[in-house]
C-alpha cells in the first residue's frame, strides 16, 4: 500500500473507534471504582478501613461523610484497585475491618 492509502485505512479505523467510543481517545478499562462503606462505630473503625485500602489499591480518597439520623456514618471514597486485589476480596476485607461491629460495604 502506498503511504496515502495507508493514512486513508488508519483515519477510518480511527473514526469507527470514535463510533464505538464516542469521547474519543483510546479505549480504556474503568480505573476508579467508588466504594460505600457504613459504620457506627466511626472513630475506631475509619483508621481500619482505610488501612485496608491503603494496602489493598493503589490510591485512595475520600470523596464524601456524612452521618445519618440512626447514627450511621456512610463514607463514600474513590478507589484505583490494583490488579492483585479483586473487588470482592476488597469487599471481604472492609466489612471484616469492624471486628464483632458490622460493616456495610459496597462498591458502586
Amino acid at each position: 500500500m502506498t503511504a496515502e492509502q495507508l493514512e486513508g485505512v488508519a483515519m477510518r479505523a480511527w473514526s469507527r473507534a470514535r463510533e464505538h467510543h464516542p469521547e474519543g481517545g483510546a479505549i480504556q478499562k474503568k480505573k476508579e471504582s467508588r466504594v460505600v462503606v457504613r459504620m457506627r462505630d466511626v472513630v475506631r473503625v475509619r483508621p481500619i478501613v482505610e488501612s485496608q485500602l491503603e494496602e489493598s489499591t493503589k490510591k485512595w480518597t475520600v470523596d464524601n461523610v456524612t452521618t445519618r439520623e440512626d447514627g450511621m456514618t456512610v463514607v463514600e471514597y474513590v478507589v484505583s484497585p490494583k490488579k492483585s486485589t479483586g473487588p470482592d476480596e476488597l469487599l471481604a476485607m472492609l466489612r471484616a475491618a469492624g471486628g464483632a461491629e458490622p460493616v456495610e460495604a459496597e462498591i458502586q
